[in-house]
């Protein structure tokens, strides 16, 4: 074993992350590399909104967060990009749109929606992309957690909007059709913040790189339908 890889190995103590509930969903192509590589490490996971991450990470409650790069309103954090969200309407597949290979914002705009809170930050990017467009989307059901995105769609009464990170969980759910949703075709920048401050701990170190390694984009490239 080389000296590296021993350092590596002799790495103790935790790790504390706080993600956005978006990016719940790629946590373990994250934390997995990680804790293969330093076992030695015990990782706390918390799901948590974008000014709880920012403030927390600047008292020192948490080492990483994981949310959306263009949101941050604190100074003094450190950013690393992960991967680009593109965003996808997901219908029942028997649903009249079923077979549509993509769907305009302003369309989507007038349909029966179940979308994510308005305090959290994927709603307030899917609110602006609409606002471009002149759409004011149907939320007949609000929800800051994805299982009840998912639990709505599937009865055909509501359809939801999700970036295609999700399909790493999503799988092929044969009940599912996801389709792009185009003009405008809009992404957001998820990635990794720390405290900036000189040194960064060898554990908060040890994990970006890890992540940086990781190619989340490339992985989740994988999964699009």
């Amino acid at each position: 074993m080389n000296a590296r890889h021993e350092n590596e190995a002799d790495l103790k103590g935790s790790l504390r992350l706080a993600l956005s509930p978006v990016a719940m969903t790629i946590t373990s192509l994250l934390t997995a590399p990680f804790a293969e590589r330093h076992p030695g490490i015990t990782i706390s996971v918390q799901c948590k909104t974008m000014p709880e991450i920012e403030r927390g990470i600047k008292e020192f409650e948490y080492d990483v967060g994981v949310t959306y790069l263009d949101g941050l309103t604190l100074g003094g954090l450190r950013p690393y990009t992960l991967y680009d969200e593109a965003y996808y309407l997901l219908v029942p597949k028997d649903h009249f749109l079923s077979d549509r290979e993509t769907i305009d914002w302003l369309e989507v705009g007038g349909l029966p929606l179940c979308l994510l809170s308005p305090n959290l930050h994927n709603r307030v990017i899917i609110d602006r992309i609409f606002a471009s467009v002149g759409a004011t989307p149907k939320a007949v059901i609000e929800t800051n957690c994805s299982l009840g995105l998912f639990a709505h769609m599937r009865t055909g009464n509501w359809l939801t909007i999700v970036p295609h990170s999700y399909f790493y969980l999503l799988g092929d759910w044969l009940f599912i059709r996801s389709i792009p949703i185009v003009n405008p075709s809009t992404t957001a920048t998820i990635g990794l913040v720390i405290h900036e401050r000189d040194p960064i701990s060898p554990n908060v170190r040890a994990f970006v790189e890890v992540a940086q390694q990781a190619a989340i984009g490339k992985q989740l490239d994988r999964y699009r339908t």
